[in-house]
């Protein structure tokens, strides 16, 4: 469940488009996989099961088509919810840097 504050509006300054494409984050304790969610020109928005830590750049494959897509991203913000069974996952936004 999300909750929205009254007052706060959408701070976003870019169209989303809504995906469901699978990824892999590779980090320095192994790959991460998760799923990207929505697309803008500056970024992801990602679920997985692992937190990873807020200004941290790692590289990110995306399997839109084969070959992969290979990028790099900033973790720029986390929230934890959880599924309908009550088990925590991760939703960060990612920011591509060069």
């Amino acid at each position: 469940m999300d909750l929205k504050i009254a007052g706060i509006g959408d701070r976003r300054k870019h169209v989303r488009k809504e995906v469901q494409w699978p990824v892999t984050i590779l980090t320095a304790q192994g790959p991460v996989k998760g799923e990207a969610k929505n697309l803008s020109v500056e970024g992801l928005y990602i679920e997985c099961s692992k937190r990873l830590h807020l200004h941290d750049i790692f590289p990110i494959y995306v399997e839109v088509d084969k070959p992969c897509v290979f990028m790099r991203g900033k973790v720029v913000w986390v929230r934890i919810k959880a599924d309908d069974e009550g088990f925590p996952f991760y939703c960060m936004g990612i920011s591509f840097v060069g």
